[in-house]
């Protein structure tokens, strides 16, 4: 199976196009999508099926029927969270792109950290040229970057917090608004927050990348029902300039999801054939011999494919700056 072209049966196109009742893409206002292609929970390998909706107009694609938000935490767990986290954690330059990238627009005042996590991002602006602020969900992580930061960080939903207009001078949100409830409600809030002039920059799954063509339902980025939303560069903009931010630029990364995706298809294959297995939830542990394979896997492919992403402009992640006009209206 090659592409998302895999649900496109008769069946499925007498569907298309016809939208609930009063519902419409929350980026462009469009109320013509398509059921696009079903994928289950590959981290805890789940037999529940979960349909993704796509945008006709600008490929926003939606969890239909998503979890509540009470019921998100069954989704996650000590084990997704440590997935997570680590690699900021433990990497000193997991966060240079981001965090060079930042500093091309802005190099000193107040920031604010949506999902901060542990603050690892935020450890790398700790100095006196920035006042630090974060937002997240666990108060025990919470606690764990305000320790390693010194951020004032606020605990609970971004919809609850009570920042002050024109406050911060930078927003950043890394890998946090496909997991939102209400991502465009987040970026009106977020608009009121910033400063003139002010940023927005944000990491997420590009669901228009060549893994999610070539992978389909068993691509990395999906990661249902904990992704939320699948962003495209057209409906992440259309979604911000909805919400007042104009884009400063919108491109895509260096990352690659290679390994989790081949990891997914071959689950979905010993599923057809009946034969058992541990989910990812479970593995703590790579033995030598499997380490060892998993570079070869990485030199051999995974970074060859991964250039060959960012060079046609379809690499796995979306990098995008946003900024409050000086002047509003």
């Amino acid at each position: 199976m090659s592409t998302f072209a895999q649900i496109n049966t008769e069946q499925d196109l007498q569907r298309k196009l016809k939208p609930t009742i009063g519902q419409t893409c929350p980026a462009c206002g469009s109320s013509e999508f398509i059921p696009f292609v079903e994928s289950r929970d590959w981290f805890f390998i789940r037999e529940s099926l979960h349909q993704i909706d796509r945008c006709e107009k600008c490929h926003l694609g939606w969890l239909e029927n998503p979890p509540a938000f009470e019921e998100m935490g069954n989704h996650y767990g000590a084990d997704y969270d440590r997935m997570i986290t680590t690699p900021g954690d433990i990497y000193p330059h997991h966060w240079d792109l981001v965090r060079n990238k930042l500093l091309q627009y802005v190099q000193r005042g107040s920031i604010l950290d949506i999902g901060c996590s542990s603050g690892s991002f935020l450890r790398t602006l700790k100095g006196p040229d920035w006042k630090l602020y974060g937002i997240e969900m666990s108060a025990r992580v919470a606690e764990q970057a305000r320790v390693s930061t010194g951020a004032e960080v606020f605990v609970g939903d971004v919809l609850q917090a009570n920042f002050a207009p024109n406050q911060f001078g930078a927003v950043t949100g890394f890998h946090v608004f496909e997991h939102m409830h209400d991502p465009r409600e987040v970026m009106a809030r977020v608009f009121s927050w910033l400063k003139p002039g002010g940023i927005l920059t944000v990491t997420l799954p590009n669901f228009d990348s060549l893994e999610a063509r070539i992978f389909g339902r068993y691509w990395f980025g999906l990661d249902v029902p904990r992704h939320l939303w699948q962003f495209t560069p057209k409906s992440l903009a259309a979604m911000a300039k909805s919400a007042g931010l104009e884009p400063a630029e919108v491109g895509t990364t260096k990352s690659c999801y290679l390994e989790g995706s081949v990891r997914n298809a071959l689950a979905g294959l010993k599923l057809c054939l009946g034969i058992s297995q541990s989910p990812p939830s479970e593995n703590r542990r790579n033995g030598f011999i499997s380490e060892i394979v998993r570079k070869a896997f990485r030199l051999a492919f995974v970074y060859p494919f991964r250039e060959i992403a960012v060079f046609l402009g379809k690499g796995a992640d979306l990098h995008a700056v946003f900024r409050k006009p000086l002047k509003e209206g």
